[in-house]
């Protein structure tokens, strides 16, 4: 069955253009927090990835006690130990480690890459997360 042609075209009435436009007002209003709570979560996740690498280099200057500097490989920076133990600090598996020995001790997590630059009386560490994020930190070597 075909409708009759009342000649008018076919349009949005007026009602119907104030409900879309209060759905509309409505879903910005219920939106509008969510984005300022995941803008506020954002920065407390960078501010925690920025402590757990102070707490990793932190870490990192105790595991080094004991330890007298060899040279850098690569991205792999080599000490050994009294006994004349070689212990390397490195990235494996995403995972910023000692190994020492066939054993290892993780300090950092979630690294995609790491960069070791040996200066004068330090090593420049500089970190790059899973996330994106750069991070650097310095071992003050021994003065010889």
């Amino acid at each position: 069955m075909m409708w009759p042609s009342t000649g008018c075209p076919k349009a949005f009435t007026l009602i119907e253009c104030l409900v879309a436009l209060g759905v509309l007002a409505l879903s910005v209003v219920l939106i509008s927090p969510i984005m300022e709570t995941s803008q506020t979560l954002s920065t407390k996740l960078a501010q925690y990835g920025d402590q757990e690498l102070e707490v990793a280099l932190i870490q990192l200057e105790y595991e080094l006690s004991g330890l007298d500097f060899a040279e850098v490989q690569g991205n792999t920076v080599i000490f050994y130990d009294e006994t004349g133990r070689k212990a390397e600090f490195k990235v494996v598996n995403q995972t910023f480690i000692k190994r020492l020995n066939s054993g290892y001790h993780p300090l950092l997590t979630k690294v995609k890459k790491m960069v070791v630059e040996k200066q004068e009386s330090s090593i420049l560490l500089t970190f790059t997360f899973l996330d994106g994020r750069v991070r650097c930190g310095k071992i003050q070597l021994p003065s010889t």
